[in-house]
């Protein structure tokens, strides 16, 4: 039996288009797709993300090089370490781990093989521990551990040494950034690390990404003190919805997506998406879609999917999508009909007629509590409309 239930409510329908790639994400939540261990054959962790000219996925992980073609995965588990660092050029793919780095190149078969770096140091330095970060820069590939700096180019490498002890560094526009542990932030130019103005600010506090905010000023990221802005004279917090996040949730991990977008991986809260001013875009963590909130690394697909290696698996994020999601964590069932009426939006699902403010509807960071469920209403709604400043609503 159908009833049609009326609602004296009064207020102007305004007619919106929900699409648009990245702007739609504010109104629901992008696909995702999740891979557990199970899937890609490799360890837990998964601590670099990176994107080869041919468009193959990598991943470094427990087990080694993780690769996805976008059907099948392999793993190529040769060196028996941990892959800490990732960094595509060509058709090399570099690689870091413990006491180890260099590049895997596909054979005349088109089989990876590992080619090692270490014979070019020449036994100047055995034991430098982890190699965490790998840049292509201007200046040839630039191999990050806590222990020394290796800049390979032209055949040969090059060695830098901390002050104290390295901490991460970062290649962003154009200029190699080092976190040394006594020095602060710090700068390599003209074969050297130069120290910078108020870079001694970060003295002891570890850096966790640097990000460009246009050409001439970064973002810093740290673990407990949130984010900076610096102009190339000072480091002014950048006082933000976004960087209060941050400071409670810890990042661990930053990209740039879409040249205007800042992804930002946390310990606590999965991923969280802002614009260039702050603002949040939308979050993802494990009640949110994804397998858990820890976000070891960022990276993109050349469809501009954004990839995340997790603490235990990888998933990756349609973010271009113009499709957008309510039903999964919002809980409020599948869809029939909508309509905004008056102050709020109303959803017909195949569980009620629920309604939420509108000014809750476009905040990113809505919860399920802000979409209710109007009594009597309960079971299937499959029709709305508006006649004569009343909501009509079609209901089994």
């Amino acid at each position: 039996m159908i009833r049609y239930l009326m609602f004296r409510l009064f207020g102007v329908l305004i007619a919106m288009s929900l699409a648009g790639s990245m702007h739609a994400q504010q109104f629901g939540l992008p696909g995702i797709h999740n891979f557990s261990r199970s899937e890609y054959g490799g360890g837990t962790q998964n601590w670099a993300v990176a994107k080869s000219s041919n468009g193959m996925m990598y991943f470094g992980n427990n087990n080694g090089l993780v690769e996805y073609d976008g059907i099948h995965w392999s793993v190529y588990g040769d060196l028996e370490l941990v892959i800490r660092s990732l960094c595509a050029d060509g058709k090399r793919m570099y690689v870091g781990a413990f006491n180890k780095f260099g590049f895997y190149e596909e054979d005349p078969k088109g089989i990876l093989k590992y080619h090692s770096l270490l014979p070019l140091l020449k036994n100047h330095i055995a034991d430098f521990d982890e190699i965490w970060r790998i840049h292509k820069t201007s200046f040839g590939i630039v191999f990050q551990s806590f222990k020394a700096i290796f800049i390979y180019n032209r055949g040969g490498i090059e060695i830098v040494y901390p002050r104290s002890r390295f901490h991460f560094s970062y290649y962003v526009n154009g200029i190699l950034w080092v976190c040394d542990d006594s020095q602060g932030l710090m700068q390599y130019r003209d074969g050297k690390l130069q120290s910078i103005p108020d870079g001694s600010k970060f003295a002891g506090m570890p850096i966790w990404t640097i990000l460009p905010l246009n050409d001439d000023q970064v973002i810093v990221g740290t673990a407990k003190n949130g984010m900076f802005r610096y102009d190339g004279v000072e480091f002014t917090p950048w006082d933000n919805p976004v960087n209060e996040m941050l400071k409670k949730y810890q990042i661990f991990s930053g990209a740039l997506i879409d040249k205007r977008y800042f992804a930002f991986g946390t310990i606590q809260n999965g991923l969280i998406i802002s614009d260039s001013t702050g603002e949040v875009v939308f979050e993802l963590n494990k009640e949110r879609g994804l397998l858990n909130n820890t976000v070891l690394s960022i990276g993109h697909d050349q469809e501009g999917n954004i990839w995340l290696g997790l603490d235990n698996g990888i998933s990756v994020v349609h973010i271009n999508s113009p499709i957008t999601f309510f039903q999964n964590y919002f809980n409020i069932g599948s869809g029939y009909a909508s309509a905004r009426f008056g102050e709020n939006l109303y959803l017909g699902t195949n569980q009620g007629l629920f309604y939420i403010q509108w000014k809750d509807f476009i905040n990113p960071r809505k919860t399920k509590e802000d979409f209710h469920l109007i009594d009597g209403t309960e079971g299937q709604v499959w029709c709305l409309t508006i006649i004569d400043n009343a909501l009509l609503c079609g209901h089994n």
